[in-house]
C-alpha cells in the first residue's frame, strides 16, 4: 500500500510540475540507478527504515571547525556502536591540511566545495569550472594526503550551479552532488516535511523543480548523468521559519526547536534524511548553538534507530538497504578509511609501458586501474610479473586552481606502467606484433578509453634501457630536425659543406622514470643517470642521424661561404659610411654663420643627455616633460649593426 501511494503521488506531482513533458524514470536493468521517490529504497515499512541525519559543513577546515564537529560527534555513537560522523564540504582556501587529514583518518567524509569558493552561475566557463572543482580535489590529495578515491562528493558555493558543474562531476567520476534546493512549497517532488524526496541518480535528468530557484540554479531538461547521485539540499520549513543552512540563525526559536520539529515530522513520515547544514561562522557568532545541537543529538539517538552518517554512508545504504534492526548488527560504518597504498618499488629488470588517452581524466584512469594493469600484463606476456601503475600525467586533474588550459579539443592523459621480468627483451618482443597491440586497444576501448597512438614499450636491464633496433611504437615522434642554415647574401657565395650528424648522447639508465608532464606528441622516456651522481633524469630518445644541425669544423655554426659573405658586406658598409662622412663635412663648411648660430642654440651642454628648446618666454615647450621636448629634432647617433642569420 505504501509503494502504491508513493508511486501515484510521485507521478501526479511531476505531471503538475512539468506538464506534458513530465519527468520519467525507469531504472530497470541499470546498475547504480535510483529513481526519485517519496519512499525509501527496499520497499520497507516506514517503521523499519533507519532515520538518517546528515550533519555537514561548508568551507575551509580551521581549528574552530574541527573542535566543534568533534565536540558533537566524537563522544556519541550510533545504535550499531559506530561513531557519529559528518561530511565536510571543503575548500582549498583556509583549510588546515593537518586537521583535514586527521578528520578523514577518523572517519569523517572529506568532500569538495571548490578551490576558492567561487560562484559558478550559468555561462561560467568549463575550464574555470574544472579548475575550481578538480583544483580543490587536487589540493586535498596532494597537499593534505587524502586519497583521491576517497573524495567523492561536491557542493557548489553559495548554492549557485549550472549544468556544466554536473557535467564536470560526472566526467570525473564523482559519486554525488548536494546542491539542488528542494522545498516543500516549490511545486517539486516533496509535499511536506513528512514526505520529502529521497536522494536519486541523474540517469534520466533532474526531477526537482529547478526553475523555482532560477535566480541561482540552472537546470536543463536534456541533462543526463548516469550514476551521479543528487542528495537534495532540503529546505527546512518549520515553526513558520525556513532554513536552507545554519538552522536557527534567525527567528528567535534557537536551534533545538526547529531541528526537533523537522526530525519529528520525518520520523513519523517517510523518514527521508534530516539535514543539518552549517558553516563555522554559525558557531563562531553564537557558541551556545553548539550546546543546543548536542542536546538535539542526544534526543535523536535515544530512539534506537537513528543514525548520524556521512553522505557516502547514506548512499551505500541506499544501494543495499537493510532494515534498522539489521543495521544495528552491522559494523560496516565503523571501519576506518584505508590510507593510500605506497607505489611498489621499481624493478631493475623489466619494461615500461606508456599509454596515452585522448579526452580522458585521471579519475577515469584510477577507476579502471585494475583492468588496465591486467591488460598491460597480457600485452607483455606470461614472462611479466608485478605489473603496476607508476604514475599518470595530464588531463583536467593535473590542472590547479590558478590556471586552466583550454580543453575544447580534448585533453590527453598519459599513464606509465612498469612490469618486472627476468628477460626484458622477451616482454618487448611479446608486445611487438600488431595483433597483440590491437587486442590491448580493444580492451582499453571497452574501459571507455580512446588511445592516442600505440603503446610505447621500453625494455630495461639493471635499470638501463635496452636497444630494440626499431622505434618502440609508430606514433612516437623523433625530436624535430634543426632548421636548414640560411645563406648570407654575397657576391660569390661558396658551396655549403655537407652536414655532419650530431653525436648521439650515450644513455646510461638506472631505473624506470615516470613521464611527469603531458605533451602533444609523446616522447619515449627512459631512465637516465647523470654522470655526476646517482640521481635519475628522464632522457628522450636521441635524434635520428639525418636530423642533426649543420656545424662548421670549428664549431662556430657558420660555413666558409657565410664567413666570406659577411666580410664582403662589411667592406661595402665601410665604404658607404666614408662617403656619408665626406658629404656631411662639405655641407657644414658651406653653411652661413647665422645657420651655425641657430644650430648651436639647440644643442645642450657638453656631456648632457637632454636637448633644450625655449620659447620667447623661456618656458618649456607645451607637451614636453621637465623641459624636454616630446620629440627630438635630429639624430644624435647612428648605429649600423651587421648581423647574419
Amino acid at each position: 500500500m505504501w509503494a502504491n501511494r508513493n508511486a501515484v503521488a510521485h507521478l501526479v506531482l511531476l505531471a503538475m510540475a512539468y506538464g506534458a513533458t513530465a519527468y520519467q524514470c525507469d531504472c530497470t536493468g541499470r546498475s547504480n540507478c535510483m529513481c526519485p521517490s517519496l519512499e525509501a529504497p527496499g520497499g520497507m515499512d516506514p517503521s523499519d527504515i533507519p532515520q538518517f541525519i546528515l550533519f555537514t559543513h561548508d568551507d575551509g577546515i580551521v581549528p574552530l571547525t574541527e573542535r566543534s564537529f568533534r565536540d558533537v560527534a566524537d563522544s556519541r555513537q550510533n545504535p550499531n556502536g559506530c561513531p557519529v560522523r559528518a561530511t565536510m564540504f571543503t575548500t582549498s582556501q583556509d583549510t588546515d591540511c593537518d586537521l583535514a587529514y586527521g578528520m578523514w583518518r577518523d572517519g569523517y567524509e572529506i568532500a569538495t566545495h571548490t578551490a576558492d569558493h567561487t560562484q559558478m552561475p550559468e555561462g561560467f566557463p568549463k575550464n574555470d569550472t574544472l579548475s575550481e572543482i578538480l583544483g580543490a580535489k587536487q589540493f586535498l590529495t596532494r597537499q593534505c594526503g587524502i586519497p583521491e578515491e576517497e573524495i567523492r562528493g561536491f557542493r557548489s558555493p553559495f548554492l549557485v550551479t549550472n549544468p556544466t558543474v554536473r557535467q564536470v562531476l560526472w566526467e570525473n567520476g564523482f559519486l554525488y552532488d548536494s546542491t539542488l534546493l528542494e522545498a516543500v512549497d516549490s511545486e517539486s517532488v516533496s509535499t511536506s516535511m513528512a514526505d520529502r524526496v529521497w536522494p536519486y541518480t541523474l540517469d534520466f535528468g533532474i526531477a526537482q523543480n529547478c526553475a523555482w530557484f532560477s535566480d541561482t540554479q540552472t537546470c536543463k531538461a536534456t541533462e543526463r548523468w548516469p550514476g551521479l547521485w543528487e542528495v537534495p539540499l532540503w529546505v527546512l520549513k518549520v515553526l513558520g521559519l525556513e532554513f536552507t543552512m545554519d538552522v536557527g540563525f534567525y527567528g528567535g526559536r534557537g536551534v533545538y526547536e526547529p531541528l526537533k520539529a523537522a526530525f519529528d515530522a520525518a520520523y513519523s513520515g517517510n523518514r527521508a534524511p534530516v539535514p543539518i547544514y552549517v558553516h563555522t561562522t554559525w558557531v563562531e557568532k553564537q557558541p551556545s548553538r553548539l550546546d543546543e545541537l548536542k542536546e538535539f543529538a542526544d534526543y535523536t539517538l535515544e530512539k534506537g534507530d537513528v543514525y548520524w552518517v556521512t553522505m557516502a554512508q547514506l548512499l551505500a545504504w541506499m544501494k543495499n538497504p537493510v532494515p534498522a534492526s539489521q543495521l544495528r548488527k552491522s559494523k560496516a560504518m565503523c571501519a576506518p578509511p584505508q590510507a593510500a597504498q605506497p607505489t611498489p618499488q621499481l624493478p631493475l629488470n623489466g619494461a615500461n609501458v606508456t599509454l596515452t588517452f585522448k579526452g580522458a581524466t585521471q579519475t577515469q584512469v584510477a577507476d579502471q586501474q585494475q583492468r588496465m594493469v591486467a591488460a598491460v600484463a597480457e600485452l607483455l606476456g606470461t614472462a611479466a610479473a608485478d605489473t603496476f601503475v607508476v604514475g599518470t600525467a595530464g588531463g583536467p586533474a593535473a590542472q590547479n586552481a590558478v590556471s586552466a588550459q583550454s580543453l575544447e579539443d580534448g585533453s590527453h592523459v598519459q599513464v606509465t606502467l612498469a612490469a618486472s621480468g627476468a628477460d626484458p627483451m622477451a616482454l618487448y618482443q611479446h608486445a611487438a606484433p600488431q595483433t597483440t597491440r590491437d587486442a590491448l586497444d580493444a580492451q582499453l576501448s571497452a574501459m571507455g578509453f580512446e588511445a592516442s597512438g600505440e603503446a610505447i614499450v621500453v625494455p630495461f636491464r639493471n635499470g638501463v634501457a635496452l636497444p630494440t633496433g626499431a622505434p618502440a611504437a609508430a606514433p612516437v615522434l623523433a625530436p624535430t630536425p634543426a632548421p636548414a642554415p640560411v645563406r648570407v647574401p654575397g657576391p660569390a657565395p661558396a658551396a655549403m659543406p655537407a652536414a655532419k650528424p650530431a653525436a648521439s648522447p650515450a644513455a646510461a639508465v638506472t631505473g624506470p622514470v615516470v613521464v611527469t608532464e603531458p605533451a602533444a606528441a609523446p616522447t619515449v622516456v627512459t631512465p637516465a643517470t647523470t654522470t655526476s651522481g646517482d640521481s635519475t633524469a628522464a632522457t628522450a630518445l636521441p635524434a635520428a642521424p639525418g636530423s642533426a644541425a649543420t656545424t662548421s669544423s670549428s664549431g662556430s655554426g657558420l660555413s666558409a661561404g657565410a664567413i666570406a659573405g659577411i666580410a664582403v658586406g662589411g667592406v661595402l658598409i665601410a665604404v658607404l659610411i666614408g662617403v656619408a662622412v665626406w658629404t656631411l663635412a662639405g655641407w657644414r663648411l658651406r653653411r652661413s654663420p647665422s645657420d651655425k648660430h641657430l644650430a648651436a642654440s639647440s644643442v645642450g651642454e657638453p656631456g648632457s643627455s637632454r636637448t633644450s628648446f625655449t620659447s620667447s618666454r623661456g618656458s618649456p615647450r607645451k607637451g614636453s616633460r621637465n623641459g624636454s621636448p616630446t620629440k627630438k629634432g635630429g639624430c644624435d647617433k647612428l648605429d649600423i649593426v651587421a648581423s647574419a642569420v
